[in-house]
Order: structure tokens, then sequence, then C-alpha cells
């Protein structure tokens, strides 16, 4: 892992070579008290995972990253957040890419 780095006030990123699972990484560092806007990138993933837990191909050469976010919203909305960021994200690339 390589050293912390501030990129901006609410994140701190967190570089790996190889991880097993961003996600996998992020939650330990949850549990054990990472602030919220870590980012947790890997180059390669060893054991990612999709959607219905489906394995995850994750060569280097991809961005492969996790956030650990503390959403002060409640549980049952917490899943519309992938959402808005999905939409959040387009709207960013859009600006700088022709899309």
């Amino acid at each position: 892992m390589t050293a912390p780095t501030r990129i901006s006030p609410f994140f701190t990123l967190k570089v790996f070579t190889e991880l097993e699972s961003t996600n996998k990484t992020a939650q330990l560092l949850a549990v054990s008290g990472s602030p919220q806007g870590t980012i947790v990138q890997a180059l390669r993933q060893t054991d990612g995972r999709g959607r219905l837990g489906k394995k995850w191909e994750s060569p280097e050469g991809n961005l492969y990253f996790s956030v650990i976010l503390r959403p002060n919203v409640l549980p049952i909305e917490v899943s519309q957040l992938s959402f808005v960021a999905a939409i959040a994200l387009r709207d960013a690339l859009a600006k700088v890419l022709i899309i």
C-alpha cells in the first residue's frame, strides 16, 4: 500500500497494488474507524464481485475502487445512492468527454 494521499478535504486515497476486493478492504477499514471519504483503490483485484455475487474480472489497467460513505439516510434509501452517483458521474464525464 502506498501512503495515503489527500486529494481534497473530504477524500483520502489509499492505493494498493493488489487486493482481493476493494469492497472487502473498505469494509474492514470502515469497521476499524476509517473516516467517511476514504477511497480504497486497487490496481488489480483477485476476488472482485459483481452483481448477484458473480466473479468480477479485474486485471491491471482499469479503475477499481470503493468509497467509504456514512450517509445520513434511512437504510431503505441507501440503495438509491448508487443511481445518484451514476448520474453525477455521467454528468461530470459529459463535461470533459464528447458523449
